[in-house]
C-alpha cells in the first residue's frame, strides 16, 4: 500500500516518499507478484479478496471504514504484514484525499485533501487522528487484530533487535536459509521504534528489543526501560494471520539504508537478514494450518451507586473480559419511578484491553429540584457498546434503587440480544444516502427524489418505489453532497422527482440529469393530495388489490404504511377533512379491490371512511391504534408474520429517516416501526417481541433515536 494518507498527514513530501515503491521492487525481485494499492482500495473488500498478502510499509492512519474492512478480512482468512507505524490510528470522519494524482507528485498536497469540520464544512487541511483515552492510546480497529497494546515511541538513540522465539517458522526459516544460529539487527543511530505489550496467547513475540542501560531518547526519557519488549509479533487472528513489526525493519534493507544494511552478524549482512525476515513473514502470514484462533469480544461495564435524599451518584467502571482489545462508548441512564428517562451520560471511544486496569469514571450527579421522589424505585442502567466504530456488541447492567438507600449499591448484568445496527449520516440527506447505500446495488431502475424539507410528496413515493428503488432527499434549491455521491454510485436507469417546483426547484431538476442516462421526470400536482394522486397514476394500473389512505396533515401513519403498501402493490393516497377531488378521481380510476384507512378517527374521520366505500366493490377497513406508535404496530401486525428477517425502527418525531427507510424496508420485506427519541413505546415493544426479527436496524443518528433506545431494543430480543 502506497499511502496517500500518510503523506498528507505529515505534510512532508520528503518523509520517506520512496519507501513504498522501493519495497515493492524488493518484493518483486524476491519473486512475488506485486500490486500497488492506495488508501481507497482498503475500503474495497473485493480488492482485498483478490490478493494473498497485504503489506503496509508506510501507513500510519486509516479511515475507520478501511480499518474495519481490513480487520474483518484478516479475521476471515486474510494475511497482513504491517511495518513499524502501520495503522493503529483513525482519520477524522470525512477526511479524504481528493486529488487526481498521488501526493508524492503534488507540490502542495493540502489543496487536494478534504477534512470537513463544524467550522469549515467544505473541508480543509486539519487532519489528525481520533484520540481515545489515557489508558489506550491511538487504538483503532486494527489494534484488535494486532493483539498488542501500544505503549510509547520515545525514539531511542540506539537499539538492537534480537530473536526471541527461535523455533517459530519465521525465525527458524530465516536462520536456516542464511546459515546463522541467531538473529541480530543493530540500529546505532536510533529512531524507528515503538513499544507495546501482547495481550493474547494467539500472538507470539518473535523478535525483541535489546536496549543498553542508560540509553536516552529524543523525548528525554530512559529508553532502556523498554529493554526486552516485543519488537515483532506473529499473530493468529480468527482464520487469518498477520505479522506486525514494532521497529522499522525496512530501514535495514540496502535499498533504503545502505549503512544499516552493511552491518554484519555471524558473517551475514543485516540487510540480508532483514530481507529474509520480511520474506519469511509474508510466507508465514499467507500460510494456514486449517484452524481458526478464537476471537472473544467481551467487555463489562458496571457501576457503584450512591443514593441519598438529594440525588443519585454513579461511579462507572469498564474492562475487557474477552481476549481482544475493545473500543466503544460508555452510557449511563437513570429512569424515574414513572419510567421517564431523566439522566443520561456518554463517554465516547473508551478503549480497554485484556489484563489492563479497570477504568473508573466518577459521573456528574443526578440531583433533581427538591430531591428524589419517594413514590417508587429509580432504574439505573450502565452499558458498554463496542467495538468502535462498529459498536457491534453490548454489556448492560442495571439496578433498582429507592430514595436514601445508601452507598456502594452494585449494578447486575442484564441479558440482552444483539445490539441493533444503526444506519445514519451527518444529517437527513446523508442518512437517506446511507440507507440507500446499505440496501441497493448500482443500476437500480429508478431513483425517487423528494424534498427533505417536508413530508407529503415522498409519502406516496415509498409505495411507488415498490421495494425496487430508493427514495433520496434534496434541498429545495440544491443537491446535498451525500445525495450526489449516492446518485453517482447508483447510476439509476432514470430519476423521478416528486413534487412541484415549490418543493424542488427547476435548477435541481436540471442538475439531476447528470446522474442518469435515462432522463429526469417530475410527478407533481397542485397540492400534496394531487401530487400523491399523480404519483399513483404514473405507477399503478386500474384494479390494484388495495389502496391505502392516510391523512395529508401528518406523517407517522403513512410512514409505517409505506412498506406494506409497496409490498401489497397498492398506492398511498392522502385525504383531509374530506376526500379531495384529486384523490377521488384517482380512486375512481383505480377501483381498488380493497381500501385500508391508516390511523384513527382523529386523523381520518368516520365520514371520510364512509365516503371511501363508493370507490371499491370490496371492503373499507381501518388499521389504527390509540396513538402513532400503536397505529404503526397495528399496521405491521396486519401484514407481517413472526420471524421477519429484519425490522426497521425510526423516530416518530420527524419524517426524513423513515421516508428513506420505508423504501429499504419494502426491499427487505420488512416493517418500519416507530419509537420516541428516548424510549420504546409499549405497543412498538410488543410488536417487536411478536415479530421476533432476526435483526433490528435503527434509522438515524443518536439525536433521532438515542443509544438508550438502542439498548432497549436489544433487551427485547435478548435470551
Amino acid at each position: 500500500v502506497d499511502s496517500e494518507t500518510t503523506y498528507v498527514n505529515f505534510a512532508q513530501l520528503g518523509w520517506w516518499t520512496e519507501r513504498p515503491p522501493r519495497v515493492a521492487q524488493v518484493l518483486t525481485n524476491a519473486g512475488y507478484d506485486v500490486v500497488t494499492a492506495v488508501d481507497a482500495d482498503l475500503e474495497d473488500r473485493a480488492f482485498l479478496d483478490s490478493i494473498d498478502v497485504l503489506v503496509l510499509p508506510l501507513t500510519r492512519v486509516m479511515s475507520a471504514t478501511a480499518s474495519i474492512t481490513v480487520k474483518d478480512w484478516v479475521e476471515q482468512g486474510g494475511s497482513l504484514v504491517g511495518v513499524f507505524i502501520s495503522p493503529r490510528m483513525l482519520a477524522r470522519d470525512g477526511c479524504r484525499w481528493t486529488g487526481a494524482q498521488h501526493p508524492r507528485y503534488v507540490s502542495d498536497p493540502q489543496a487536494d485533501w478534504t477534512c470537513p469540520t463544524p467550522a469549515n464544512p467544505d473541508g480543509g487541511f486539519q487532519f489528525w487522528v481520533l484520540e481515545m483515552n489515557s489508558a489506550v492510546y491511538e487504538y483503532g480497529p486494527l489494534s484488535e487484530a494486532y493483539q498488542t497494546i501500544f505503549i510509547n515511541d520515545p525514539t531511542p538513540k540506539s537499539f538492537s533487535v534480537v530473536d526471541e522465539s527461535p523455533t517459530h517458522p519465521i525465525i527458524q526459516n530465516t536462520m536456516t536459509s542464511l546459515g546463522i544460529s541467531s538473529i541480530r539487527l543493530d540500529r546505532p543511530t536510533g529512531a524507528g521504534a515503538e513499544f507495546g505489550r501482547i495481550f493474547n496467547a494467539n500472538a507470539t513475540s518473535i523478535l525483541r528489543f535489546s536496549i543498553p542501560p542508560g540509553t536516552g531518547s529524543a523525548e528525554g526519557v530512559d529508553a532502556s526501560q523498554y529493554d526486552g519488549y516485543t519488537a515483532a509479533q506473529a499473530t493468529r487472528y480468527g482464520s487469518g494471520r498477520l505479522v506486525f513489526f514494532d521497529f522499522d525493519v525496512l530501514d535495514f534493507l540496502p535499498e533504503l539504508n545502505a549503512g544499516n544494511a552493511a552491518q554484519t552478524h555471524q558473517g551475514v549482512t543485516q540487510g540480508a537478514i532483514a530481507r529474509q525476515i520480511l520474506i519469511q513473514s509474508i510466507d508465514w502470514a499467507a500460510g494456514t494450518d486449517g484452524t481458526s484462533a478464537p476471537v472473544d469480544r467481551r467487555g463489562r461495564s458496571w457501576a457503584e451507586v450512591d443514593v441519598y435524599n438529594s440525588g443519585i451518584y454513579l461511579r462507572q467502571f469498564v474492562n475487557a473480559s474477552g481476549n481482544v482489545g475493545l473500543v466503544g462508548d460508555l452510557h449511563a441512564r437513570i429512569y424515574d419511578p414513572a419510567g421517564n428517562l431523566v439522566y443520561e451520560n456518554t463517554r465516547s471511544k473508551i478503549g480497554v484491553y485484556p489484563g489492563g486496569p479497570d477504568l473508573r469514571y466518577s459521573l456528574p450527579a443526578y440531583t433533581p429540584p427538591g430531591g428524589l421522589s419517594s413514590s417508587g424505585s429509580y432504574r439505573v442502567e450502565v452499558d458498554y457498546t463496542f467495538s468502535y466504530p462498529t459498536l457491534d456488541n453490548i454489556h448492560l447492567e442495571a439496578v433498582e434503587v429507592v430514595k436514601n438507600q445508601g452507598k456502594g449499591i452494585l449494578t447486575q448484568p442484564v441479558p440482552v440480544g444483539p445490539l441493533p445496527e444503526r444506519i445514519s449520516g451527518a444529517d437527513r440527506y446523508a442518512t437517506a444516502a446511507a440507507i440507500s447505500a446499505a440496501t441497493f446495488d448500482p443500476g437500480v431502475p429508478v431513483a425517487y427524489i423528494a424534498t427533505g424539507s417536508n413530508f407529503p410528496d415522498a409519502l406516496a413515493g415509498i409505495a411507488a418505489a415498490q421495494g425496487q428503488s430508493p427514495v433520496l432527499l434534496v434541498a429545495p434549491t440544491g443537491i446535498p453532497p451525500a445525495t450526489a455521491a449516492e446518485l453517482d454510485r447508483l447510476q439509476p436507469g432514470r430519476i423521478v422527482l416528486l413534487g412541484g417546483t415549490g418543493a424542488v426547484s427547476a435548477g435541481v431538476e436540471a442538475s439531476l440529469k447528470h446522474y442518469t442516462s435515462g432522463g429526469v421526470s417530475r410527478l407533481a400536482g397542485a397540492d400534496r393530495y394531487a401530487t400523491a394522486a399523480a404519483i399513483s397514476a404514473a405507477t399503478f394500473d386500474p384494479g390494484v388489490p388495495v389502496a391505502y389512505i392516510a391523512t395529508g396533515a401528518n406523517f407517522p401513519d403513512a410512514l409505517a404504511g409505506g412498506p406494506v403498501a409497496a409490498l401489497r402493490g397498492g398506492p398511498i393516497l392522502l385525504v383531509g377533512a374530506n376526500v379531495p377531488a384529486s384523490t377521488a378521481s384517482e380512486l375512481e380510476r383505480l377501483r381498488p379491490a380493497e381500501i385500508v384507512v391508516l390511523g384513527g378517527i382523529g386523523v381520518v374521520s368516520s365520514e371520510v371512511e364512509t365516503a371511501l366505500q363508493t370507490f371499491t366493490s370490496g371492503s373499507v377497513k381501518r388499521v389504527a391504534g390509540s396513538d402513532r406508535y400503536s397505529t404503526g404496530a397495528a399496521i405491521s401486525a396486519s401484514h407481517f408474520a413472526p420471524g421477519v428477517s429484519v425490522a426497521y425502527v425510526a423516530t416518530a418525531a420527524s419524517f426524513p429517516d423513515a421516508l428513506a427507510g420505508g423504501a429499504a424496508a419494502a426491499f427487505a420485506d420488512a416493517p418500519v416501526l416507530l419509537v420516541s427519541p428516548t424510549s420504546v413505546p409499549s405497543a412498538t415493544a410488543a410488536e417487536i417481541v411478536r415479530l421476533s426479527p432476526a435483526r433490528i436496524v435503527v434509522l438515524g443518528g443518536t439525536g433521532a433515536v438515542s443509544e438508550g433506545v438502542r439498548t432497549e431494543l436489544a433487551l427485547l430480543t435478548g435470551p
